[in-house]
This record gives structure tokens, C-alpha cells and sequence, in this order.
């Protein structure tokens, strides 16, 4: 039986954990950057990861929040 941490391992570098983690990472820049004090450096070091690791799907994840926020959705 396998345990989590091989299960976990496979999943982050499978096509959906990298969609997840990317997901991940856009809800969660969004989300700290309206807090009333936003770690400003934590921000940024999560936009470096989904621009360098997580690119193509951090963009589709992006672009996906903006269509839907612009028709309401």
C-alpha cells in the first residue's frame, strides 16, 4: 500500500497537481493581497513560483477568475 508522501509526490507532478498547486497559489495571491497589511514578500515569492513553475496554468487559472468576475460569475 502505498503511504501519502509517495502518493502526495506522484500528484504534485502530475498535470492536476500542478493545476492544483497553481490554483493554489492564484486564489492565495489574490486573497492576501487584500488584507489590510498584506506580507508583501510573501506575495511576491508566490507570484515568482506561478510565473517560473506553474506559468501556463497559473495564466489559464488567472484568466479564468477575471472572465468569470467580469460576468459575474
Amino acid at each position: 500500500m502505498e503511504d501519502k508522501i509517495d502518493i502526495g509526490t506522484r500528484l504534485a507532478n502530475s498535470g492536476r497537481g500542478r493545476y492544483l498547486l497553481s490554483q493554489a497559489l492564484v486564489v492565495a495571491i489574490e486573497a492576501m493581497g487584500k488584507e489590510e497589511h498584506p506580507e508583501t514578500s510573501n506575495i511576491q515569492d508566490m507570484e515568482i513560483l506561478a510565473e517560473t513553475h506553474f506559468g501556463v496554468f497559473a495564466g489559464v487559472i488567472k484568466m479564468e477568475r477575471e472572465m468569470r468576475k467580469r460576468v459575474g460569475v
